[in-house]
């Protein structure tokens, strides 16, 4: 599993995945998926970032190739990072 460390000054890849783990936190405990949902996603990402839906899956294919996360089939996506202090 990859990690992410936290920096005074983190850049925009680091803050895009901060906002992940933060919304996979957001999701309760006892939720029976083991992944993020592409609405969950967007909504957040786009929200933040104020960028398009397309440009949010090219990010996401970005970092699924560098290995922090893997796409769930036709569903979401799921981390494969933990954000260290």
């Amino acid at each position: 599993m990859k990690k992410v460390r936290l920096t005074n000054k983190p850049g925009l890849y680091t803050k895009f995945l901060l906002r992940l783990a933060e919304l996979e936190k957001e999701t309760p405990i006892n939720s029976k998926k083991s992944y993020l949902s592409f609405e969950q996603v967007r909504s957040k990402i786009c929200r933040n970032f104020s960028i398009p839906d397309e440009e949010v899956l090219n990010h996401l294919r970005l970092f699924e190739e560098f290995g922090y996360i893997e796409f769930v089939k036709y569903r979401g996506i799921r981390l494969k990072f933990e954000v260290i202090q």
